[in-house]
């Protein structure tokens, strides 16, 4: 005669942030780059689930209600799974499909530590969630106005709907575009008396030399009152052509005064995300030496 017996037990957050940052470099060996940023911006929860099968002899009555908790404890007999909820940043929360998902899937399970008895963890239950966000008391009133403006018209209109990234009601081109803006904003938190403007992926009309040019610069920023353009490149911007396009556009901002600097998607994405905040800090440097003309 026996009974099974069950304990859910949550692991460490150091063991969850272990597991991510693990996982985040089994993708970047995949070069699967998207997947490590929302890997990044997210985080992980970890229950284990162990199964304990006792055995009573006829004259003892198992006990149903409050299992043996030192018997599940001695892991015999057990069947070892886990159950992970992955909280992800609620902006790119649609961008993850059934593949998506599986492939954070694996890439987490592949990351989890072996037992104590070797054993080695399987993943019965994966789920992504919305991560939760810090209300404030005007949160209704905050949402509505934003309703009520209605979509920008000089706002990333150009960018397609497969790669549209939201992030505090602005639309990004990348995820690159979407750590860039929030690293600018931990920034400005981080340096005191600095005062910043910053515009994501809105239309300007560049009048210098006798042209008329459009552009969309990823951002054009405003820092204690000195004017640049911070762009992120991926691997198409190495190509001849648009580097030579890249060059141009550099130029004429120049002859308006704006000096552009342009840093690698790699960058952006280094050490899990934090790389924005480097890039962001070295433009600001860059900016700031720059005499005013």
């Amino acid at each position: 005669m026996g009974y099974w017996y069950e304990k859910l037990v949550e692991l460490s957050e150091k063991y969850c942030n272990d597991t991510l940052a693990t996982a985040s470099q089994y993708l970047l060996a995949k070069q699967q780059n998207e997947l490590c940023i929302i890997i990044a911006l997210s985080e992980l929860q970890i229950w284990e689930k162990w199964q304990c099968y006792k055995n009573y002899d006829d004259q003892e009555e198992p006990d149903e209600k409050s299992p043996f908790v030192e018997h599940i404890d001695e892991k015999n007999n057990e069947c070892w799974i886990s159950k992970a909820v992955l909280h992800v940043e609620p902006s790119i929360v649609q961008n993850i499909n059934h593949e998506v998902k599986k492939s954070l899937k694996e890439a987490i399970e592949l990351s989890m530590k072996p037992g104590d008895y070797g054993q080695i963890h399987h993943i019965h239950t994966f789920s992504i969630v919305a991560k939760r966000v810090q209300s404030n008391d005007n949160w209704r009133q905050e949402l509505l106005n934003l309703l009520e403006s209605g979509q920008s018209l000089n706002q990333g209109t150009f960018i397609r709907s497969e790669k549209l990234v939201t992030w505090e009601g602005m639309r990004f081109a990348s995820m690159e575009e979407m750590l860039l803006a929030q690293a600018l904003e931990k920034v400005k938190n981080k340096i005191n008396g600095l005062k910043l403007v910053y515009f994501p992926n809105c239309l300007a009309r560049v009048l210098a030399d006798g042209s008329r040019v459009k552009i969309y610069p990823d951002f054009l920023i405003c820092a204690n009152g000195k004017w640049g353009i911070l762009e992120v490149d991926g691997k198409q911007h190495n190509l001849p052509n648009q580097a030579e396009l890249d060059n141009s556009r550099r130029n004429r901002l120049a002859k308006a005064s704006i000096q552009m600097y342009s840093y690698s998607a790699e960058s952006v994405r280094e050490d899990n995300g934090n790389g924005a905040e480097r890039v962001v800090y070295d433009f600001l440097e860059l900016l700031n030496s720059v005499k005013r003309s």
